[in-house]
């Protein structure tokens, strides 16, 4: 049988504290309010109840659902809101990788396979090393 893996998508969620009504009411239309402290919400599948406890997931297409918090908590992760940054620090280069592959590329010693090979296993490019040969 074929296996599927989901893939990675940020989601909004917030977890129905009881005391949260607020912040529930503006995230989702609220469906119906019970007298037990649930309320239901309408999904795709039609009108589900939401404990207190239960996250409220608004999916990839803006639909809503609950969901049971140990089934949120192995199916979801706090997603990384900062940017990335790109690594401007730059790596201390030995001269002796520096001088190998000069020799390399002045005496074409290796094959560009072999040149290509060892510069991208020490993680350096040719700016870094005088440019081209």
């Amino acid at each position: 049988m074929p296996k599927y893996r989901k893939k990675p998508v940020e989601i909004e969620a917030i977890q129905f504290t009881g005391s949260n009504w607020g912040e529930i009411e503006t995230f989702v239309p609220v469906g119906k309010y019970n007298e037990d402290g649930t309320f239901n919400i309408v999904t795709l599948e039609g009108e589900h109840k939401c404990s207190i406890g239960d996250f409220v997931i608004q999916g990839v297409a803006g639909e809503f659902y609950p969901c049971k918090p140990e089934i949120f908590a192995a199916t979801y992760e706090p997603a990384d809101t900062t940017p990335v940054q790109p690594d401007t620090e730059e790596e201390e280069i030995s001269e002796e990788d520096i001088a190998e592959i000069k020799q390399m590329m002045i005496g074409m010693k290796g094959t560009v396979q072999e040149i290509s090979s060892h510069i991208n296993s020490i993680g350096i490019t040719l700016d870094k090393i005088g440019g081209n040969p």
